[in-house]
């Protein structure tokens, strides 16, 4: 388990509260990007998709030029299971792993 500084907590809480959860999906309702219809929200200063936040919460922030892809079915769903995360490429060109 990992320990959460109080700003993280805070964030958490501030990413599930627009959260509805279901049987099929895990549908964001706060802010969306209007042109590609992916939930958004300002983590500690930065806006970031809602689907990279709950997999950045899972398996740690993504390497440089990685992303997470939002659910074919429905881009403001959040549930993990439903998003792929991209490896991104170090200065090199070396392909970086994820840690899943």
């Amino acid at each position: 388990m990992k320990l959460m500084d109080a700003e993280t907590i805070r964030n958490v809480r501030k990413f599930e509260q627009p959260v509805q959860r279901s049987i099929d999906h895990d549908r964001w309702t706060g802010a969306t990007n209007p042109s590609r219809g992916t939930g958004r929200l300002k983590v500690s200063g930065c806006q970031i998709t809602a689907h990279r936040y709950a997999w950045e919460l899972a398996h740690g922030l993504l390497p440089a030029g990685g992303r997470v892809l939002a659910c074919p079915e429905g881009p403001r769903c959040v549930r993990l299971d439903q998003t792929d995360g991209i490896p991104g490429r170090g200065a090199d060109g070396e392909t970086l792993g994820l840690s899943l």
